[in-house]
């Protein structure tokens, strides 16, 4: 429910600033942001050309009856109430008269409304005649609906170079929002820019592939080309996924829930530049490209946003080092309990990168006793596992180590021994990081012949015959 109306006090307000009409100053630049003892201020106009009873434009602060929020700057601003009228009270508020000359041609003006869901209508229209409303020969420039907070509004007038214009605010509504206005400026004077060109440039030092965890620092040119010295000047770097904040120079903060690094300067005088630095680190799942962008903004107008924006770019990669084994032997020949059965393995990295906390591993099977190794290597005896590693193994390089069993008691067939490579690197192909060679063992004992089972038959029928024969005797 809206809050009671103040009826005949605003309709007398009304009938007053109905009558007033435009001021005959001409200017081709303006800034006002209604902090004068008086309202409208000189050379501006109010008038109504709809229902009666609105009290039409006036002049507000925070903590104004009925009015609601605080101003853009300063301490005050224009407003127009929610006025409960017989009719769609029409309100203006008209600007003194402009001369469009050159420059950048246009209105800015920042704006805000309350009670958004009430809203009929409000506008900036433009008269190229008398500058009354009441004549009728204005015409719409641009509908500003807004919002509720203030945002600004910046409208081209190069289309009436050369002209002289009135600019007036159109509020349309019965009891409808409230609409306010702060900070209106016009810039149409002469042919030459005006307004401060802020400009932003991006660089990096890592070159090539980078790899979680590498240091990928950015640098950050922000100049000001004028003509007029830019204020309140802001330049935002929202981090992509892949890259970390660290660290950053030039009086910034960081926002690690929006992933955004945010430097303000106070001002940056025309043909003035500052660099600014931000430190980041590659993230651990980081792959692809990683893009950076940066933009600048100011309070000043800017002529030319094109270059308001810049990126930079790295290309990351997971860390790779693409390891493999090989197992041999120079056992070539059947192997009996007792023999002694050597093993060369060899480690090779293939990189790209380095391989780190590299273990290579060999697990005794069953059939091979251990003997000793070279290497640095450990032996677990719980385990039958035989253990290498190196800390450190670059791209391209191998490291080479023997291992030497023994065939053990009762070993039998086909006897693989078996050799694992890893490390803490991604590796791309994982195929070659195993190996194995395998021995053939026999358990009789070498010298002694082989009998077929018909042999040993007859063998034993012997033995028997002449063990009995020998008895017989002794009897």
């Amino acid at each position: 429910m809206k809050r009671r109306r103040y009826g005949q006090l605003v309709v007398l307000l009304a009938a007053a600033l109905a009558a007033a009409a435009p001021a005959m100053a001409q200017v081709c630049s303006l800034t006002e942001g209604f902090e004068g003892a008086t309202f409208p201020p000189a050379d501006w106009a109010v008038a109504s050309t709809g229902a009666s009873g609105s009290a039409g434009f006036q002049q507000g602060q925070s903590g104004t009856t009925g009015s609601h929020g605080d101003p853009h700057a300063g301490t005050y601003f224009a407003w127009h109430n929610d006025d409960n009228t017989s009719g769609d009270a029409i309100d203006w508020l008209v600007l003194p008269q402009i001369e469009v000359q050159g420059g950048n041609m246009s209105l800015t003006f920042w704006a805000r409304k309350y009670y958004q869901s009430y809203y009929t209508y409000h506008g900036v229209w433009v008269s190229t005649g008398s500058g009354d409303p009441a004549d009728g020969d204005y015409v719409e420039l641009e509908e500003v609906e807004g919002g509720s907070d203030w945002a600004e509004v910046t409208i081209d007038l190069s289309p009436y170079q050369g002209q002289t214009i009135w600019l007036a605010f159109r509020y349309v509504g019965d009891w409808q929002d409230e609409w306010y206005l702060d900070d209106v400026s016009v810039d149409a004077c002469g042919s030459g820019p005006s307004g401060a060109d802020l400009s932003v440039t991006k660089s990096t030092t890592a070159t090539g592939t980078v790899h979680p965890g590498d240091a990928v620092p950015f640098t950050i040119h922000v100049a000001n080309a004028g003509p007029d010295d830019a204020s309140n000047v802001t330049v935002t770097d929202t981090l992509p996924a892949g890259l970390d904040y660290d660290s950053c120079t030039g009086g910034c903060s960081y926002d690690a829930a929006t992933r955004t690094v945010t430097w303000t300067l106070a001002s940056l005088a025309n043909g003035a530049s500052q660099d600014l630095t931000l430190n980041t680190t590659v993230g651990a799942n980081a792959n692809g490209t990683l893009t950076n962008d940066v933009t600048v903004s100011g309070i000043v107008t800017d002529p030319d946003s094109t270059n308001n924006s810049a990126s930079a770019s790295v290309t990351a990669a997971p860390v790779q080092a693409d390891l493999s084994v090989t197992k041999s032997t120079t056992v070539t020949d059947t192997v009996h309990p007792g023999d002694a059965v050597p093993f060369t393995i060899r480690v090779d990295n293939a990189g790209p990168d380095d391989a780190t906390n590299v273990t290579v591993t060999d697990v005794l099977p069953t059939g091979l006793e251990y003997g000793s190794c070279t290497g640095g290597c450990t032996y677990d005896a719980a385990t039958r596992t035989v253990t290498w590693t190196v800390a450190t193994l670059a791209s391209g390089a191998h490291e080479e180590w023997t291992l030497d069993t023994t065939v053990a008691d009762g070993a039998v067939g086909e006897i693989a021994n078996t050799v694992t490579a890893a490390a803490d690197e991604s590796d791309p192909d994982g195929a070659n990081n195993q190996a194995s060679a395998a021995i053939a063992a026999d358990p009789r004992i070498p010298g002694i012949p082989a009998t077929t089972p018909a042999g040993t038959l007859v063998l034993l029928t012997i033995l028997a015959a002449a063990g009995l024969l020998i008895l017989r005797r002794r009897v």
